[in-house]
């Protein structure tokens, strides 16, 4: 005899509740499909209308499901794009000589300190 009793993992656990909420769905499935054949509904319609509803809860659950997916991987998205994306565009000028000669440059390489055409040498 073991002395140590182990006890059930959560997985088992929540299995165990989806069983029992899958067994007492069916149940009230039962109970309605009954319910109805018992006030004068076919029997074969009173069943149509219990997997009609069940296909009607399946496609809103579905439906809820895209969207939360579809959320969740636009949130994804606009993560990574957030993380590669250079914040730091605005690049200091510098002091350099560019295609306008010796001066004040951008990141673009455009000369943005005032000069005059005739200082250049040619």
């Amino acid at each position: 005899m073991a002395t140590r009793v182990k006890s059930a993992g959560w997985s088992y656990r929540l299995g165990r509740s989806a069983r029992r909420a899958l067994r007492g769905y069916s149940r009230s499935e039962r109970q309605m499909a009954n319910w109805l054949a018992s006030n004068g509904m076919p029997s074969a319609l009173a069943w149509g209308v219990v997997w009609a509803v069940r296909l009607a809860v399946a496609g809103v659950l579905f439906y809820t499901a895209f969207w939360v997916a579809l959320l969740l991987l636009f949130g994804v998205a606009a993560v990574s794009v957030a993380q590669h994306a250079e914040w730091d565009e605005d690049e200091e000028p510098e002091l350099r000589n560019g295609h306008s000669g010796f001066g004040l440059y951008n990141g673009d390489d455009i000369r943005i300190d005032p000069y005059d055409q005739s200082d250049q040498q040619t």
